[in-house]
């Protein structure tokens, strides 16, 4: 897996559908320069598009509003096409949810007519393409402009565009990609996540691209659009982003969100119960525990106190998925991971010996949660591993995340978009060739240092920490 890289656009000139949403072939002779043409049907659906092709090879890298009315002199007319240098009809599929033109959120012509939708292109490299959890790329052929996203293959990997609307309105999104698998996804809105929840299907090659929308709501002035991941193999290879609307226009980045977004279970739905004896959830297997507050035994499991060799409340096989649990006093050892798993929306309300251990090598994927009252550590590292933890909160604990004392394993942690204060500090380890990555998190009140290096130290940057986009508050 690719060391995580997030991209800030330097020069800013001053995340689709459900299930049932279908997916469009896309127009592999389009680019940032292609011009758009559309017209309204009585319906008020948008209808087939002409395109107007750029000279061979000509990108300018620009996000581009494009009327929906065809180029002067063009000849355009309803749902009309225009060949390509090659004789060939270029045709731009309609998009699922389209904006209706009759909801144009009050602006008018000078005429007083109201306005035609028109068709923002978003690219990467370009006004209103502001960060991505991976790399640019242009490896696979069939791309427009630049290159295409190839986001890391996590959870929580995103990218993130800004989109000026002149008032507020309904528009249609509509993403170009490729991917080899199925890619779950969220799109949030201005920090509100977009439902249903969006499905990438297999286009069947890396090279084969084709198209996916959905409906949204946008504010007047800056919209922040974050298309995240909901599956540990990250988002497809997005290609580009385009926005149909009235009054649009690429807004300004103004960098990622510092600190978690929205979690579930943030409050509890009531209590489970006691546990008796360890949960196991096992390959393949996802266990979902409603929101609900589960307690160890202390008899049979431990008593949540620094004492060592207690049991934990679950154990997770490779494979496995832990989601919507909350974990109350006594917590016993917490829960212990065997290979590679994925835990969504998991509270530790009283951390006991440990809230979460890494038993065997792997990828851990933690995403939406938060831990407190930890004599020790929160999370215990005891096997070579990647780990992943995002949109989390922690306070009031020793040390945020801590590998086995005296072992030299490699251990490679992200931490992204969390809340950690009141706490020793953030990353311990003796491993020589262990790294830390933190980015877009907050932090507050560490009362030793942030990152702890076998006789080194550092609050920033070196030669086993990067840090990006993190704030002291």
């Amino acid at each position: 897996m690719r060391d995580l890289l997030i991209f800030s656009m330097a020069f800013m000139l001053g995340c689709a559908g459900s299930d049932d949403q279908p997916l469009v072939p896309a127009d592999p002779t389009l680019d940032s320069a292609t011009t758009l043409d559309a017209e309204l049907a009585g319906s008020n659906d948008a209808v087939d598009a002409a395109a107007m092709p750029p000279d061979a090879g000509e990108s300018n890298h620009t996000s581009e509003v494009v009327d929906s009315l065809g180029p002067p002199d063009s000849g355009v007319g309803d749902a009309a096409v225009q060949p390509n240098d090659a004789g060939e009809m270029l045709d731009k599929p309609d998009a699922v949810g389209a904006a209706d033109s009759s909801d144009a959120g009050g602006i008018q012509d000078t005429d007083g007519s109201q306005p035609e939708p028109q068709t923002l292109v978003m690219e990467e490299l370009a006004q209103g393409f502001c960060s991505a959890d991976g790399d640019i790329e242009t490896e696979h052929a069939g791309y427009i402009g630049a290159g295409y996203v190839n986001t890391e293959n996590t959870i929580g990997a995103t990218i993130e565009w800004s989109v000026n609307a002149a008032s507020a309105l309904a528009v249609s999104v509509t993403w170009r990609f490729a991917s080899e698998s199925q890619r779950p996804a969220t799109l949030w809105v201005n920090n509100v996540a977009v439902t249903p929840p969006l499905v990438f299907d297999d286009t069947g090659a890396w090279d084969s691209w084709v198209t996916l929308s959905t409906g949204v709501e946008l504010v007047a002035g800056e919209n922040q659009l974050r298309l995240r991941s909901d599956g540990p193999d990250g988002l497809p290879n997005i290609d580009r982003m385009e926005v149909f609307g009235v009054g649009i226009s690429a807004g300004e980045c103004i960098g990622p969100p510092i600190g978690p977004g929205p979690c579930g279970c943030e409050s509890p739905a009531g209590e489970w119960g006691t546990v008796d004896q360890t949960i196991v959830v096992a390959s393949g297997e996802v266990f979902d525990g409603g929101c609900q507050i589960y307690r160890a035994n202390p008899d049979t499991l431990g008593e949540g106190d620094q004492s060592e060799f207690q049991s934990p409340v679950f154990r997770l096989e490779s494979g496995a998925t832990l989601k919507n649990v909350l974990l109350g006093a006594p917590a016993a050892d917490g829960i212990h991971l065997y290979g590679d798993v994925t835990l969504e929306n998991v509270h530790w309300l009283d951390v006991g010996e440990d809230a979460m251990t890494v038993k065997e090598e792997g990828t851990v994927n933690l995403d939406c949660g938060s831990a407190t009252l930890a004599e020790d550590k929160i999370f215990q590292i005891n096997a070579a591993s990647t780990v992943y933890i995002s949109n989390f909160t922690a306070f009031d604990a020793a040390t945020f995340m801590r590998q086995n004392g005296d072992t030299t394993f490699e251990l490679k942690a992200f931490i992204d978009q969390c809340d950690i204060s009141d706490v020793e500090t953030v990353f311990k380890t003796d491993g020589p060739t262990s790294h830390v990555t933190m980015t877009n998190t907050r932090y507050h009140n560490i009362s030793d240092v942030l990152f702890q290096f076998d006789g080194e130290e550092s609050n920033g940057n070196s030669a086993f920490s990067t840090m990006i986009n993190c704030e002291e508050y």
